[in-house]
């Protein structure tokens, strides 16, 4: 079952045919809509780690990790936890202090849980993702190497 997840998030098949863990996607969801707590988690949230990643990468290097899921989720993530801080003050300003709870709901399986199940896989033997999990080390670490 995990194999048959994995694989139609892989090769993008419903429900996984969009790419969820760019800045581009949370812009669309977040800051072009009319309620309050939106627009709070676009400004103080979206924003500030579309600046972030800005800030880490160049826009090569951006569009590079935007066109991989493993390396976008992965990105986003890491910028999460370095803008989370001010984020989360930002958000008190603006008393939508719940804010980050919710969009952290929303994107509650962009978490390492992924990452954890390929490696599952990798356990169990499926040399494809043996080879995909070895070439996404090195790409981890040169993101890692970033923050």
């Amino acid at each position: 079952m995990l194999a048959l997840v994995y694989g139609l998030y892989f090769f993008h098949v419903w429900p996984f045919n969009q790419n969820v863990s760019t800045v581009r996607f949370l812009e669309d969801k977040y800051c072009h809509v009319e309620d309050a707590q939106s627009q709070a988690i676009c400004d103080c949230i979206v924003s500030r780690a579309s600046a972030d990643l800005s800030k880490r990468f160049t826009e090569e290097e951006l569009i590079e990790i935007n066109e991989d899921r493993l390396k976008s989720a992965y990105s986003l993530q890491k910028s999460l936890l370095a803008v989370r801080e001010s984020a989360e003050k930002c958000l008190e300003e603006k008393k939508q202090k719940e804010a980050w709870g919710q969009f952290t709901a929303d994107l509650a399986t962009l978490d390492n849980n992924f990452l954890g199940q390929v490696g599952d896989l990798i356990n169990q033997g499926v040399d494809h993702l043996k080879e995909e999990w070895d070439s996404r080390k090195t790409e981890k670490l040169e993101i890692d190497a970033k923050y």
